[in-house]
């Protein structure tokens, strides 16, 4: 039978409870009982947990499809207003909304490596806008679509590019579409 409350002793047992004189010297000494010392010896020493660093990205849009856009803006939290525009409306062609992506901008964080951002968004795909968004850590070709992991990966134009330039924009959309 296991107790769980000592007052519950007085409850089982009815008869007197005494002490031999044998059994005196191990509640004599307050220090440690023998049971306690073997008791802790055995014990499992507790080591403090090694603390991994979390690594999060501020980024606009929720991720739904596990779709990643890298962009490299010094001069804006995401993306320039009309370089958003242009994306929204190269999304919605592909019947994507900017719901289903998540917009980071790498000129944003230190740590914006492929692996960090991989294991952050778990991404199905991954788009790069511009070689200043490609991270140190991933080699691919340029405009041509590859693999990184389960990942399928574009590294391509960014947005500066092609406005100035048709055959840029007439080279990203081919690549897009078919991403």
């Amino acid at each position: 039978m296991k107790v769980d409350n000592p007052a519950a002793f007085r409850f089982i047992f009815q008869e007197d409870v005494f002490l031999l004189n044998a059994d005196k010297p191990f509640f004599e000494n307050d220090a440690q009982t023998p049971l306690a010392e073997a008791a802790k010896s055995d014990a499992i020493k507790h080591e403090p947990a090694i603390k991994t660093e979390v690594i999060s990205f501020k980024y606009l849009g929720k991720n739904n499809k596990r779709f990643l856009v890298l962009t490299a803006y010094t001069d804006a939290e995401f993306m320039t207003e009309q370089h958003l525009t242009a994306l929204t409306s190269t999304l919605a062609r592909k019947e994507l909304s900017i719901e289903d992506v998540a917009i980071v901008n790498v000129a944003n964080h230190q740590r914006a490596e492929i692996s960090n951002l991989a294991g952050f968004f778990t991404p199905s795909k991954i788009l790069v806008l511009g070689k200043d968004a490609l991270p140190s850590d991933l080699s691919v070709p340029f405009n041509q679509a590859t693999k990184y992991n389960d990942a399928a990966v574009l590294f391509t134009f960014g947005f500066a590019e092609m406005m100035s330039s048709n055959d840029n924009k007439k080279a990203f959309w081919e690549q897009v579409k078919i991403f």
